[in-house]
């Protein structure tokens, strides 16, 4: 999670998170000018309300996005920030088990079972590390 779309943050994970020989497309925010240094390509793509190039530029991200606010919209009607990173870390565990809906329910039932019970001070402090 990035705290802005300001070129200094982008630059920072940039430095953090791409390797030198990543390639990367972006939608052409200027703040992502920055990635030019941090990358070997860096493609930009306006794509200027042309439907079409959105659909096959940028299609599997929209889709992911689109999942993502209707999963949060459908389930929690108000997200308050400091526990976004809650909800962006249950939707990512459904959606790398999304192939196998059966195994979903199992494997979150086996993590539970397994897990030591905390305080509530203590699964609160990860709140505040983020």
């Amino acid at each position: 999670m990035v705290k802005g779309f300001r070129r200094a943050v982008i630059a920072t994970w940039a430095k953090d998170h791409l390797k030198p020989e990543a390639h990367v497309r972006s939608d052409g925010l200027s703040a992502f000018r920055v990635l030019e240094s941090h990358a070997r390509a860096h493609q930009r793509l306006i794509v200027n309300g042309d439907n079409r190039m959105m659909d096959t530029a940028f299609f599997w991200s929209s889709t992911i996005l689109g999942n993502l606010k209707t999963s949060l919209q459908g389930v929690y009607h108000q997200i308050h920030g400091k526990y976004v990173p809650r909800f962006l870390a249950l939707f990512q565990y459904r959606f790398n088990r999304r192939f196998d809906l059966k195994e979903l329910a199992i494997s979150a039932m086996r993590l539970a079972a397994r897990s030591n019970p905390l305080p509530l001070r203590q699964i609160r402090l990860a709140e505040s590390a983020t």
